[in-house]
């Protein structure tokens, strides 16, 4: 046996900020009551499975969590957060639809908003929070919404 062999592995999560182009504007989930951090705000997300590449986890999440499909739609790779705990690793994506939609919400969300990133609710989730503090972070998402809006004007 290695030193390697008794290290646990690491733990990965991925979610997905949802931009929509017509009205510039992010959905954001109120987590549940019945989820860790619980009554907090942020986006779809969850464990990566086993077999499953974050880019998939973060599909599937967004599916299970508001009932949309994010077949056709590129997803960017925004923000790794590995600053939460050892051996965690979370995933965060952006996504883009043409117009705002009612999601269908599951246990683990309670409501849910359209907001742009200067009006977002409170309080965030410490996920959410640290995505917009990393200035790197906030450079990918800033240059992602302008290639959205360019895109398709």
């Amino acid at each position: 046996m290695k030193a390697k062999d008794l290290r646990p592995k690491t733990k990965q999560g991925a979610g997905c900020l949802i931009f929509c182009r017509s009205t510039d504007r992010f959905l954001m989930i109120l987590r549940s009551d019945l989820v860790p951090v619980a009554n907090t705000w942020s986006l779809p997300g969850g464990s990566v499975d086993h077999g499953e590449t974050p880019e998939q986890a973060a599909r599937r999440e967004v599916m299970e969590e508001i009932g949309y499909r994010l077949t056709d739609q590129p997803l960017r790779l925004i923000y790794t957060n590995e600053t939460h705990a050892p051996r965690f690793k979370f995933y965060t994506y952006a996504a883009t639809v043409g117009d705002e939609f009612q999601p269908t919400l599951n246990w683990e969300s309670s409501d849910h908003t359209w907001c742009d990133l200067d009006n977002l609710p409170a309080p965030l989730h410490w996920g959410m929070s640290q995505l917009l503090a990393f200035d790197q972070a906030a450079e990918k998402l800033k240059s992602f919404v302008d290639a959205e809006k360019n895109r398709h004007r």
